[in-house]
């Protein structure tokens, strides 16, 4: 793996708007709540929508999924930044507009998508007059968005249908519920089966003896190790049977399954790779990277002396398809 950094390409379109939340959370910290239904249109949690039915809270589905057309489906809002977008265009669907995670780059890490057309929305500051001139039949969100926005709001902005995917659902979960929602079945189960066929691949090939460790540094500078697979990407290296130094039983790790450490516990950052999840868009992340590799403790990391540190794109590889793409270049690197 020779060179002390290797960066992955950022792929970005465009973006700019609003759409929010009354409250909003922390865009690393948030995670998806809970809904009930609300006059207007009807909050699903994921399963097969009915239009004709009365307004009503559905319980979410678990998962399969299909690929659908806008003048099917009508004009659909995603509110769940790129992640469910990726997912939705991955299915054939194409939404009006979606929330961004960093509204002034665009939308991030979408690949071959092609997100022309879509208008990007700010998931941090309410327009729900804006919102109502979009005049959605259908808005694709979380429950946790669900909950924070408000689901008589949603309801009220959405003609037939709000669908509040279950939070925290493995993308092949959350692809299938999505072709299950929106009646797209067959197209979703062919992206889950890519996935899948992806995930086999990386296993057999990085084998039981991988290690390595993770990390990633924020603005402040802020260090955090990812010592659990709660986020795709973490989730996805750890299902390939990697082991993490450190690993959760050595450290005191967040909801989202990372630990917040000091200078003095960098050394807990034991393993060869070093793998870091970055985002030069976040204002101050590239800033606070930079200070830290400056730093001579940082220097005594084992994967920093042996220049075995690969940098990946934190928000570059959304949705299930994002995985695939992101398996791919991890093989690359640490096959």
């Amino acid at each position: 793996m020779g060179t002390n950094r290797r960066r992955h390409a950022l792929l970005l379109p465009v973006l700019l708007l609003v759409v929010g939340l009354a409250a909003c959370g922390d865009d690393d910290d948030a995670a998806p709540a809970e809904s009930s239904g609300g006059a207007g249109g009807s909050t699903t949690t994921a399963d097969a929508p009915d239009a004709t039915a009365t307004p009503e809270t559905t319980a979410a589905p678990e998962a399969t999924g299909e690929n659908g057309a806008d003048d099917e489906i009508g004009r659909v809002l995603a509110i769940g930044e790129e992640t469910v977008l990726a997912d939705l265009l991955a299915i054939g669907v194409r939404p009006i507009a979606s929330t961004a995670t960093v509204p002034e780059v665009g939308f991030q890490g979408m690949g071959d998508l092609d997100t022309s057309g879509i208008e990007p929305l700010s998931a941090t500051e309410p327009n729900y007059e804006y919102l109502a001139t979009l005049e959605p039949d259908i808005i694709v969100t979380y429950e946790f968005w669900a909950d924070i926005i408000g689901e008589d709001i949603l309801d009220s902005l959405a003609a037939e249908q709000v669908i509040a995917l279950e939070d925290n659902l493995p993308p092949e979960e959350r692809v299938a519920a999505l072709g299950d929602a929106l009646g797209r079945t067959d197209e979703a189960a062919e992206v889950v089966a890519e996935l899948t066929a992806a995930r086999d691949e990386v296993a057999g090939a990085l084998g039981p003896d991988c290690e390595l460790s993770m990390a990633t540094v924020y603005p402040g500078p802020s260090v955090a190790v990812w010592v659990e697979g709660r986020w795709e990407m973490q989730h996805t290296i750890i299902e390939a049977g990697c082991t993490l130094a450190p690993d959760a039983s050595q450290t005191d790790p967040d909801d989202n399954g990372r630990a917040w450490v000091s200078d003095e516990q960098w050394g807990l950052l034991s393993a060869t790779p070093l793998v870091l999840f970055q985002n030069e868009n976040v204002d101050g992340e590239a800033e606070a990277l930079a200070t830290v590799e400056a730093d001579p403790l940082w220097q005594q990391v084992p994967a920093v002396e042996a220049g075995e540190v690969v940098v990946f794109d934190r928000l570059g590889y959304p949705g299930a398809v994002g995985q695939v793409r992101f398996i791919d270049e991890l093989l690359a690197e640490l096959g």
